[in-house]
């Protein structure tokens, strides 16, 4: 690993890596590789057009692109400009990211495409960079910043229907990135796997980690994500040898023959997952048929990154632990607004450490609702995760599930990631969400949709009543051909409601 050939800054960060390893390759697309010479003078040539724009150190810059090679040397540019970014949602509607923009005020907004056009007729007074405008190439001229100056601002949704921005300093984005170096012995013949849109903190990895080791990037095709078979040529093409992303597409190549596996993804030797629960028998198949993979799970929120980890070393057998603490953080459970540290004890993950947000942008109340601030926290700053976790030995942690997942069925409260669980290992079941559906004038139900080949009801709802008491079992089925995912990967939980509900109307 080399690593300490480049500063820890962000503005400088892909300017020395340039100067350190030139003809390194730095993105590999289909088009072909580009080196790291080449990546830093697209970013420079941008660079210039946001001064020429009016961007200034401490401004913010909307960035609103997949995660291309353009894409990731706009990141760059807009850190060594000294303002920091603001990843918009490709398939967001133009409202949403006018709301975020709202949210934010950037100073200009860098993108590609259709979708600029559309932000541009939605915001006409904000200064456009257009990405698919050729400019020359241009050395970059970092600006310098304080670590704990602005980095970036991603958009998470808020409990008002307004966007929220979560505010993270720069010092936060690279502890992160230098940890996952570090943890993962990421060196420069490595080739990371770029699964997640820019506004995921999952991309936080792959943007900075890369340039911080002198690997490579191969950002992944979206569409691939349910093809199996296209992805693991994909794969093979790239020569991924580090793959971190939301479980989704990690199941569905555990679909794959060992043998197909093994020689598509022969180079592959580390996986990482995070963003959601990884269904056990789903990853247990994956390993079983992917053996000389390392395999953790990452554990965090937005305004965390992360913050514990948890080695896979065997196929589980039942949920995996989320694990004990990650980049330097310090956790614990509260209950009651009281700490407890006792084995098994249960209550809400508190975090404190080095990739800790700020806060969130120009939201103080909400801010002061779930930050805490001072001294006795370690890197100044704490986040109250709302997650449930369970104490197991060794300073880990099982995660139990976020308190708005956890519903009351006659009475009796439940988390649904259990009932999706055991749904998962019943058989042809290849998808699975469980949501809580409350008819007017009637008790809440459990409704579950799978996804599948051949799928007998009356077998699932049997599998269930073995491994669960009946009243956590769903009471209705809806096959569907794949379960709708968020734009960062995750369960899209509210329109799998929406669909039980005009299946019932």
């Amino acid at each position: 690993m080399n690593t300490s050939t480049v500063r820890h800054s962000l503005s400088t960060l892909l300017a020395d890596r340039a100067a350190a390893t030139p003809a390194a390759t730095a993105l590999r697309e289909p088009g072909g590789d580009l080196a790291y010479r080449e990546l830093a003078a697209l970013a420079g040539g941008i660079q210039a057009a946001l001064t020429e724009a009016g961007v200034r150190p401490g401004d913010r810059v909307a960035v609103l692109a997949p995660q291309t090679a353009a894409a990731v040397a706009a990141v760059h540019a807009v850190l060594a400009a000294g303002a920091a970014y603001v990843p918009l949602d490709p398939a967001s509607p133009p409202a949403r990211w006018a709301a975020v923009c709202a949210m934010s005020t950037p100073r200009a907004v860098v993108g590609t495409g259709e979708a600029l056009a559309k932000l541009t007729a939605e915001l006409p007074h904000l200064p456009v960079v257009d990405l698919d405008v050729p400019r020359p190439g241009a050395a970059l001229a970092p600006v310098a910043r304080e670590a704990a100056d602005l980095g970036a601002v991603l958009p998470t949704s808020g409990s008002t229907g307004v966007p929220k921005g979560v505010a993270i300093s720069r010092e936060a984005l690279l502890a992160f990135a230098s940890w996952m170096v570090d943890t993962f012995e990421v060196a420069a013949d490595d080739v990371l796997a770029g699964f997640s849109p820019l506004h995921f903190d999952v991309s936080v990895f792959s943007l900075f980690g890369s340039a911080l080791a002198g690997a490579a990037l191969a950002p992944a095709p979206a569409q691939l994500a349910g093809f199996p078979a296209e992805l693991a040529a994909w794969a093979e093409e790239a020569g991924i040898t580090v793959w971190y992303s939301v479980p989704y597409p990690l199941a569905r190549l555990g679909t794959l023959d060992a043998a197909v596996l093994e020689r598509r993804l022969g180079r592959l030797r580390t996986v990482c997952f995070a963003g959601e629960v990884f269904p056990h028998g789903r990853l247990a198949t994956l390993m079983g048929r992917m053996p000389w993979v390392r395999y953790t799970n990452l554990y965090g929120p937005t305004e965390t990154n992360v913050c514990t980890f948890e080695p896979v070393t065997a196929p589980p057998a039942g949920p995996v632990a989320i694990g004990g603490p990650a980049c330097g953080a310090e956790c614990w459970v509260e209950r009651d607004g009281e700490r407890v540290d006792a084995v098994g004890e249960v209550g809400e993950l508190i975090v404190a450490g080095p990739t800790v947000a700020d806060g969130y942008w120009g939201n103080a109340e909400e801010t002061a609702r779930r930050f805490r601030f001072g001294p006795r926290y370690r890197s100044g700053r704490a986040y109250a995760t709302g997650d449930q976790v369970r104490i197991l030995p060794g300073g880990r942690y099982a995660y139990l599930g976020r308190r708005d997942h956890m519903v009351k069925i006659r009475g009796q409260r439940l988390e649904l990631e259990e009932v999706e669980s055991v749904l998962g290992t019943a058989e042809g079941v290849t998808g699975v969400c469980v949501v809580a559906v409350t008819p007017p004038g009637r008790p809440t139900v459990l409704c579950a949709a799978v996804t599948g080949d051949r799928l007998d009801h009356a077998a699932l709802r049997s599998h269930c009543r073995g491994r669960l008491p009946g009243w956590a079992i769903p009471q209705r089925f809806l096959e569907l051909p794949a379960i709708p995912l968020t734009s960062t990967g995750k369960t899209d939980r509210q329109e799998v409601r929406r669909r039980i509900a005009a299946e019932s109307a």
